[in-house]
């Protein structure tokens, strides 16, 4: 090694130091050394130029160890080396979590089995609360390393007005299940595909009852008195209503859902047929065929103001427009502690439980699918749905456990809605009030034969567009053709006690009356529904050309004033009936000159207030409607809007049907 040094470029002192350092000694090191050396400068800075020869030998050789020589110091991380291994540790924890949970609720990875179930509303909280938790926990279906899910759709016990039967079906009781069995075997069919095997369990409980508002309920005796079907039948078919109870409100106003659809208004025929016939067992076909039973559906008819497909929507009218418009309705427990807990400002619904019988509605989960691995999901989910934490969850949402669970307590339970501030009594139980067993399918069907013989008549004014965009097409089929085959259906539908009027309109409008009627326009006599005027209107319906403008809001106020003339003549006489007008049409208002706005024609219609008053309910068919306006209508009058088109414009007629 060369140890010469090049000083041309250093000041005389660092020379000097170099020189000393070439010939310095072997340095003399420590035994040990500190886990860190604090850097000493090697040579002195020119402000140290008064320090001595030695002291710079000394503090060169002291701090420049040979590398040879130098035991090795510990191996450390600084801070920022730890900090980013630690989040990588957590990134890698966290995405496998993640991947771990998505691989098992089938998110990623193989897809899980999903079954699709249709269920009755009353306890579609609860379903969906339960659709979310078993589809999370991946459950693997029996003798299968398939996971199961399910898909479930809220909308009602009549499983028939699906297009396609669903996998699995859960009801509000098992009355649905006999009946429609019956029914499909008598069309060839199966609704199970077992055939024979019914594959249902029960999975949750509520009662039938009545929903009152509770000054009424209170005046009845509400919470302590006992309250049956037969009072509510004694108050309907007095003329004089409420004064029975010192009361100024009036005659009864009742409302149900229509029997061949609705739970509640199938069950309170049967409820109002037993009240009076008190059979010891349950109702046989003799008995629904009685003139007592006949009497008991009828004296309930002349109360009701207002059906409908479900009665949800009875209770939603309650709650929009108060304590005037409906006084009680039908129901199922459930859906009044939902109310009162919607709307916290209205006055209470109380839910009563009739003391001479009622049905406990048991909620079966049927599997209807005859696909193995679709049926073994569906077993899955329903042992989820009878798990203690599932039955636990019932009573947080208004429903009762089944009474293999009867320790979960309905007061005690944490989250429990059953308190008498949401207008349930936890005290009333299947053990106290009386169960009504359910009758045969034939025995039902019979009621409901009976219902229609003895109910209310009813009033429909049709409001049909015949403009010129009703000649457009969709799949194949024109806009016209397709509303003249519903309407032609709704004519076929109506009962002999019923009426019917219809009005045609494009930039004009015509009333359509039987042929060679001699009756005035304006008497409701002339639409009586007789033979020949059902089977004439199917023509002239069947005739009807589209061509020309769009006569909207006047004829809307047309078939009001017409409506309004029935009802009129009807009370001056003492007649209770129901009136209703379905409005359908394809576009915006371009011809009217007594109302130039929809607002304008909203104004001149029935506010609403009376429940006995004209419904008018809206169909906007295709795509170039003005949806808020024919909202307007058919709120402002307690009716409903529907939106149309050639593939649901029959069902929607036929759904209209079951709402007078």
């Amino acid at each position: 090694m060369n140890n010469s040094t090049d000083n041309s470029y250093m000041s005389p002192e660092q020379a000097a130091a170099s020189a000393n350092y070439g010939a310095s000694v072997t340095p003399t090191y420590p035994s040990t050394y500190p886990s860190t050396v604090t850097s000493v400068p090697l040579y002195a800075s020119s402000q140290q130029n008064q320090s001595s020869e030695s002291t710079q030998n000394y503090r060169a050789t002291e701090y420049v160890p040979s590398p040879k020589s130098a035991p090795p110091r510990k191996f450390q991380l600084d801070r920022k080396k730890k900090i980013w291994i630690i989040v990588v540790g957590v990134v890698v924890l966290v995405v496998a979590i993640v991947l771990i949970a998505l691989f098992a609720t089938g998110t990623i990875g193989p897809k899980p089995i999903t079954a699709t179930i249709f269920s009755a509303n009353t306890k579609q909280n609860w379903m969906n609360i339960l659709q979310d938790d078993f589809n999370k926990k991946g459950v693997q279906i029996e003798n299968s390393g398939q996971k199961a899910a399910v898909l479930i759709t809220s909308g009602g016990s009549n499983v028939s007005t699906q297009a396609t039967l669903p996998d699995g079906w859960s009801p509000q009781n098992y009355l649905w299940v006999s009946q429609l069995t019956d029914q499909y075997k008598a069309n060839g069919s199966v609704l199970f595909a077992s055939g024979g095997n019914q594959d249902c369990q029960a999975i949750a409980y509520s009662p039938v009852g009545i929903a009152m508002w509770k000054p009424m309920a209170e005046a009845m005796g509400w919470p302590n008195a006992n309250i049956g079907w037969k009072d509510i039948l004694e108050l309907a078919g007095n003329a004089t209503g409420w004064s029975k109870y010192q009361k100024p409100w009036g005659a009864l106003r009742f409302g149900h859902g229509q029997p061949e659809f609705s739970n509640t208004g199938r069950l309170t025929l049967l409820a109002a047929i037993y009240s009076l016939t008190t059979p010891t067992g349950g109702i046989t076909t003799a008995e629904a065929n009685s003139p007592a039973a006949a009497a008991a559906i009828q004296k309930l008819s002349n109360a009701v103001q207002h059906m409908g497909t479900i009665d949800t929507d009875l209770l939603d009218l309650m709650a929009r427009r108060g304590l005037t418009y409906l006084h009680a309705v039908s129901t199922y427990e459930a859906n009044v502690i939902q109310f009162n807990i919607n709307n916290p400002s209205q006055e209470r619904l109380v839910f009563i439980y009739p003391s001479d019988g009622t049905f406990w509605s048991e909620n079966p989960l049927c599997v209807l699918t005859g696909d193995s691995q679709k049926a073994g999901a569906l077993r899955k989910f329903r042992e989820f749905a009878l798990s203690r934490d599932s039955q636990v969850k019932l009573v947080q949402n208004g429903l009762r456990p089944i009474p293999s669970f009867a320790d979960i307590s309905l007061t005690n339970t944490p989250g429990s809605l059953f308190t008498q501030s949401n207008g349930v009594l936890a005290s009333k139980t299947i053990e106290n009030v009386k169960q009504i067993p359910y009758p045969s399918s034939e025995t039902m069907q019979t009621v409901i034969n009976v219902w229609k013989t003895v109910k209310k008549s009813s009033v429909s004014l049709l409001v049909i567009d015949t403009s010129g965009s009703m000649t457009s097409r969709s799949n194949g089929i024109t806009s016209i053709a397709a509303v003249q085959s519903a309407a032609s259906a709704y004519i076929s539908a109506m009962l002999p006690q019923d009426y019917l009027a219809i009005l045609q309109f494009s930039g004009s409008s015509k009333l359509l009356t039987p042929a060679g009627s001699t009756g005035s326009s304006t008497n409701i006599s002339t639409f009586a529904i007789t033979s020949s005027w059902r089977s004439n209107a199917i023509k002239q319906v069947n005739d009807m050309l589209a061509d020309g403008n769009t006569l909207l809001y006047d004829s809307i106020s047309q078939a009001s004033d017409i409506m309004n003339g029935f009802r009129n003549a009807d009370k001056a006489a003492n007649i209770n009936r129901n009136y209703g007008i379905i409005v359908m049409t394809d576009g915006h208002d371009t011809a009217s000159t007594k109302y130039k706005s929809s607002a304008a024609l909203t104004n001149s219609l029935p506010d609403g207030s009376e429940s006995d008053q004209v419904h008018i309910f809206t169909i906007g068919f295709g795509d170039d409607i003005d949806e808020n306006e024919l909202k307007l209508v058919a709120n402002r009058t307690n009716g409903k809007y529907y939106h149309g088109n050639v593939v649901n414009i029959l069902s929607l007629y036929q759904q209209l049907s079951l709402e007078f």
